[in-house]
């Protein structure tokens, strides 16, 4: 009883510091208005307070695990949410946005430390078996913040300045971490003296930091400095590949990539939900510009999609037990590709109430069924490499997503009407859907197959 109770505490302490990332990252939007005319920034400076976050976020994940088994999983999880919590005050007093942009990298960077080091601590403290319910109450608490954060931005901006909107979530950041000094046990460092690999930070960091600019400035129609950042990016991120094949103890570790599960999950994760944030900004826009919705209808589309993917982690728990995961990323991925078509061919209220329902139930099938695989299948000394990548994928999904759904919308557009070009997009979104259906049901037949080779008897294979 007392290992239970030890692992909810440290269960609920890394899901309200999760909570407390997803509200940072997604309350900002409701203010950018507020913030532009304030600060007199226009709409390519006002993306970088978002992508400042984004940035900060992606490079405080890389030495987190390192940081983590030489400090020890404690003081880091406490430091970076001091760290956040005292960046988070100080945006309070940001004037101009040479202040708040530093501000929102720092708040990033500590996320990016709490978050790898927070999963892998919590999934550890479970067996294989049990981990897919760990995975639930993570996905449920990440379909819970985007839901929350704009009502809870909107009402709080009626209220009061932009700068304390911003700093919604101080009070949940300081309730985190009194809880955690008072929950997380004082474990004894293990002996390591594993180097750290600063050329690895070096080259990682500034492929990340080029390939985020390169994507922003894509998403500002900046099509000859995108390339330019993404030719860069690519170079010291291959540069890193030979440094970490080389390397005795590499920062990432892509070896934990080699495990044929957790690379599958993720590839799909790559493709389904990072995917749909691109798609769901498009089709806000096609709504209200192509078929004359408010944005308030737009927006409530989002119900649907909540209530599916509400439903789809509510029950993915027992189906996981129940069906395994191929039955169940093949049910889901089959909803995401009539989710996509219909809509791309579907104009009426409930046709498209319904497109948006079966996105989310498949995509949260998906991204749960994935999740909860990919970690089961990792032994326990490979959680904080498993965590970090996974970390650093679901960012790197968010941003891909957006960008190439942005750019094959312009290459449609320039050559057909602007309906077109959504309907076109949507329905290529689908076509990604549907190879990823084709790929894991040829994987699963041919598994099956060689199954049945392998029982079947020596007599009969003879014939």
């Amino acid at each position: 009883m007392a290992l239970l109770n030890k692992r909810r505490r440290i269960t609920l302490f890394y899901l309200l510091g999760f909570f407390v990332d997803l509200i940072n990252t997604f309350i900002t939007a409701v203010v950018s208005p507020e913030i532009g005319e304030a600060l007199h920034a226009d709409v390519a400076t006002l993306a970088w307070v978002s992508t400042a976050y984004l940035l900060g976020l992606m490079l405080g994940m890389l030495p987190s695990r390192w940081l983590a088994e030489r400090l020890g999983e404690r003081p880091l999880l406490l430091g970076s949410l001091a760290l956040f919590a005292g960046a988070t005050l100080l945006t309070g007093w940001a004037a101009q946005m040479l202040t708040l942009l530093p501000l929102r990298g720092l708040q990033g960077l500590a996320a990016g430390l709490f978050i790898p080091a927070g999963q892998a601590l919590v999934y550890r403290q479970y067996s294989a078996d049990e981990r897919p319910k760990v995975t639930m109450a993570i996905m449920a608490t990440g379909l819970l913040a985007p839901a929350v954060s704009p009502l809870v931005g909107g009402w709080l901006s009626q209220q009061m300045a932009w700068q304390w909107v911003l700093a919604a979530s101080l009070p949940m950041a300081l309730l985190a971490l009194l809880l955690g000094a008072c929950w997380l046990p004082h474990a004894p460092l293990a002996a390591r003296n594993e180097p750290f690999d600063g050329r690895g930070l070096l080259l990682v960091g500034a492929g990340v930091s080029s390939g985020l600019l390169g994507m922003t400035e894509a998403g500002n129609g900046q099509g000859a400095m995108a390339m330019g950042c993404a030719v860069l990016a690519a170079i010291l991120l291959g540069g890193y590949w030979v440094h970490s094949r080389r390397s005795a103890a590499p920062l990432l570790d892509f070896s934990v990539a080699r495990q044929p599960v957790f690379a599958a999950a993720l590839m799909l994760y790559l493709a389904v939900p990072g995917l749909f944030i691109g798609v769901n900004l498009l089709a806000m826009l096609y709504l209200q510009a192509e078929l004359g919705w408010s944005a308030g209808a737009a927006g409530g589309l989002m119900v649907p999609w909540t209530l599916g993917a509400a439903l789809a982690i509510a029950c993915t728990t027992w189906c996981y037990r129940l069906f395994g995961p191929s039955a169940l990323l093949l049910s889901g991925l089959a909803l995401q590709v009539a989710g996509y078509a219909l809509l791309a061919l579907g104009a009426g209220v409930p046709w498209l109430m319904l497109a948006y329902a079966l996105l989310g139930v498949g995509g949260s099938l998906c991204t749960s069924v994935a999740q909860s695989a990919a970690f089961s299948s990792l032994a326990p000394e490979a959680l904080g490499q498993g965590s970090t990548l996974w970390a650093l994928n679901r960012q790197l999904s968010f941003c891909l997503g957006v960008t190439a759904a942005s750019l094959v919308f312009g290459l449609l557009s320039a050559q057909f009407g602007a309906r077109q070009a959504y309907q076109g997009t949507f329905l290529l979104a689908g076509g990604v859907q549907a190879s990823c259906l084709a790929a894991l049901a040829w994987l699963r037949i041919g598994s099956y197959l060689k199954t049945k080779e392998t029982h079947e008897p020596v007599s009969e294979r003879s014939r």
